[in-house]
């Protein structure tokens, strides 16, 4: 009977899976994310997207107006000494300096105190998020002595992302290629963080 019904939804067929792009957390799921966040991507929906993602993650103090996004900025040279520098994998910023940085993990490990000099980056401004599949907590090794819920947040594809892509997939009702990408694009973190 499920075999019978995913024929009916068609949802056995991924683009992503068939490219074999499910994992390939910067080239897919960073890339796939800032698009949607980007007031100037290729969704042609201005803000739409990028105030729903606010508003499920709970952010305040971002100009949504003079937004720009960006995928693996970087941050300055890794200083492990003073705990500073990297890249970025998602990277918002407004005209008034307001930042929020997003760690995407999929698959890949934590680097040595990787969240802890993204925090350290305009500390006063900046907000960072730590994306998993389930939302799980950084290691030791790279938060050092912050703390989540204080100095960062965890979020996941599986709850946040999900009902993020969900809403985003209302609102583009009747744009259908929109729609039907961010159709897939759930169906694959669905897949992923089962």
């Amino acid at each position: 009977h499920q075999k019978e019904a995913e024929i009916l939804r068609g949802e056995s067929f991924n683009i992503f899976s068939v490219l074999r792009m499910e994992s390939k957390e910067n080239e897919t799921h960073s890339a796939f994310l800032k698009e949607l966040l980007d007031p100037k991507g290729s969704h042609l929906q201005g803000t739409k997207f990028l105030e729903l993602f606010i508003n499920a993650i709970s952010h305040e103090g971002l100009d949504l107006h003079s937004v720009k996004v960006k995928v693996e900025h970087s941050v300055g040279k890794v200083n492990l000494t003073e705990k500073t520098g990297g890249r970025i994998d998602i990277y918002i910023w407004d005209a008034h300096g307001n930042t929020v940085s997003i760690e995407n993990k999929i698959w890949a490990k934590d680097q040595e105190a990787q969240i802890e000099r993204y925090v350290n980056h305009k500390t006063d401004k900046n907000t960072v998020y730590y994306l998993t599949l389930h939302g799980v907590e950084p290691s030791d090794d790279s938060r050092g002595e912050y703390k989540s819920d204080i100095n960062f947040y965890n979020i996941s594809y599986k709850n946040d992302i999900r009902k993020w892509l969900e809403a985003c997939m209302k609102e583009a009702v009747d744009i259908p290629i929109l729609r039907e990408s961010i159709k897939q694009y759930i169906i694959l973190i669905k897949k992923l963080s089962f």
